[in-house]
């Protein structure tokens, strides 16, 4: 077996399949330049619900306009705490919001760790080193192109049930089909 599919192989969960990556995001001046706009456009639409290709991407004004890079990064602003994605039972995605500590790290009044380890999308570690506004000022915008990541080994082996159940904690919503609308005209 060749060196790169030994690797691949040791990177996936052999029940699941899944990557088994725990990657490393930075705050870079890309991800401090969307937040910013973020709270440019809660300011213009007096409201911290906002949809960020509705409001930043299709149409913005070019204070608040998200560039393609901002676009594609920006939900690692979740990861650091300081915006979050409003998750309502609608069937309306992409509104997101600055949290209390994004709005504090805009202010200057708090530090946030420069990077985050996470963990199929939950984060599970901080780095020591802290940041703040200030540290962002006058810097180039620029995001990370290659990705920081370690291979996860499990500590313990988990034993499987025989039969797995179909949603492992997920909840599906399922919308019962409307009656058809009677014709009014014959």
């Amino acid at each position: 077996m060749s060196t790169n599919a030994s690797k691949n192989q040791s990177q996936k969960c052999p029940h699941c399949g899944a990557l088994m990556r725990e990657y490393w995001h930075r705050l870079t001046p890309g991800l401090v330049s969307a937040l910013v706009k973020l709270h440019r456009a809660v300011r213009y639409y007096n409201r911290n619900r906002i949809h960020i290709h509705d409001d930043m991407k299709i149409g913005a004004r070019p204070d608040f306009r998200l560039t393609d890079n901002e676009w594609t990064n920006f939900t690692k602003l979740r990861f650091h705490a300081l915006a979050a994605k409003i998750d309502d039972e609608s069937s309306h995605s992409g509104f997101w919001l600055i949290t209390r500590r994004g709005a504090q790290f805009l202010r200057g009044l708090t530090a946030v760790p420069q990077r985050v380890k996470t963990y199929r999308n939950r984060v599970i570690d901080h780095d020591e080193k802290l940041v703040t506004i200030r540290d962002y000022q006058r810097k180039v915008t620029w995001f990370e192109r290659e990705f920081d990541y370690d291979i996860a080994m499990p500590e313990t082996k988990v034993e499987l049930p025989a039969l797995m159940p179909i949603s492992l904690g997920v909840v599906y919503r399922f919308e019962m089909a409307r009656e058809p609308q009677r014709q009014l005209f014959a």
